[in-house]
């Protein structure tokens, strides 16, 4: 991957969490403390499974999915990661 690619990355994966920033500012500044709570809620299942997924051994996977919402404007792709300690 390019240098240019790995800024591109970068730059919507923070849009996407400014976006989530100040969606939650938003509330809060409505008073609206219970939906603050679920989308604190939301981002910390996501995170959760995006922690998932980066334990996988599967660089070029990872990535096109993290890429893949930011590329395809006409879908939105959803995973869950389940591990198994052995």
């Amino acid at each position: 991957m390019e240098e240019k690619e790995v800024v591109e990355v970068l730059q919507f994966y923070r849009h996407d969490v400014m976006n989530d920033l100040q969606i939650i500012s938003g509330y809060i500044s409505m008073g609206k403390l219970e939906k603050v709570e679920k989308k604190f809620g939301e981002l910390f299942s996501f995170y959760e499974e995006e922690r998932k997924l980066m334990s996988i051994k599967a660089p070029k996977f990872i990535l096109w999915l993290i890429r893949f919402n930011n590329l395809y404007n006409n879908f939105r792709l959803t995973y869950n990661i389940q591990v198994e300690n052995t």
